[in-house]
């Protein structure tokens, strides 16, 4: 198992514990939300993690490509249920650090 395929795992165990632990009135839809969106940039979080721990990248730029892709963070079952914008800008910003948060443990 490569360096990245464990960090995306830990990913994935990471935001299963945010949304246990901050989102359990909405758990279905927050992981449902969430884990689509780490599929989707799995590619880019693959290179960008490589960049960072070849140190290729800063922190700062880092977490500006992370932070570039929080509006593909559709939240298509959250809506659903209703949430206001801005309790889904900050489920966006959590998975946002989420991301950051652990690739900086993992990586650096």
């Amino acid at each position: 198992m490569s360096d990245f395929d464990k960090y995306f795992d830990k990913l994935l165990k990471n935001l299963e514990d945010l949304m246990k632990n901050n989102w359990k009135n909405f758990l279905d839809a927050a992981e449902a939300d969430g884990k689509a969106f780490l599929l989707e940039t799995k590619g880019d979080l693959k290179r960008w993690t490589r960049l960072l721990s070849n140190g290729e990248i800063t922190r700062e730029e880092f977490e500006l490509l992370v932070g570039s892709k929080e509006d593909l963070l559709k939240l298509k079952a959250l809506k659903k249920l209703g949430l206001t914008k801005v309790r889904m800008q900050m489920f966006q910003t959590a998975v946002i650090g989420l991301i950051i948060d652990t690739a900086f443990d993992f990586f650096l």
